[in-house]
């Protein structure tokens, strides 16, 4: 990996989730951040959220969260109908 890649990397526990959340004007609260790091029926999570090999807490890159939403916004400004005239 090279200097850049890893100054992007900044992990934290998904009770921290909601604060960083919070810092982009996305209301959240702890327990809507648990059920997004369940896996789904099939393994798949809402959110990227990995087991901390040391501390044995779930861990999010924060950067990540915030690429999530950027990359929703982008896909709903997409999506949008043009305006009647």
């Amino acid at each position: 990996m090279d200097k850049e890649t890893l100054s992007k990397q900044f992990y934290i526990e998904i009770t921290q989730v909601p604060e960083a959340l919070e810092s982009i004007g996305v209301g959240v609260d702890i327990d809507q951040v648990k059920r997004a790091c369940e896996p789904d029926a099939h393994g798949k999570r809402k959110l990227p959220a990995f087991l901390d090999p040391i501390k044995k807490k779930l861990m999010v890159n924060k950067f990540r969260l915030f690429e999530i939403y950027q990359h929703l916004e982008a896909e709903a400004e997409k999506n949008l109908r043009e305006p009647i005239p």
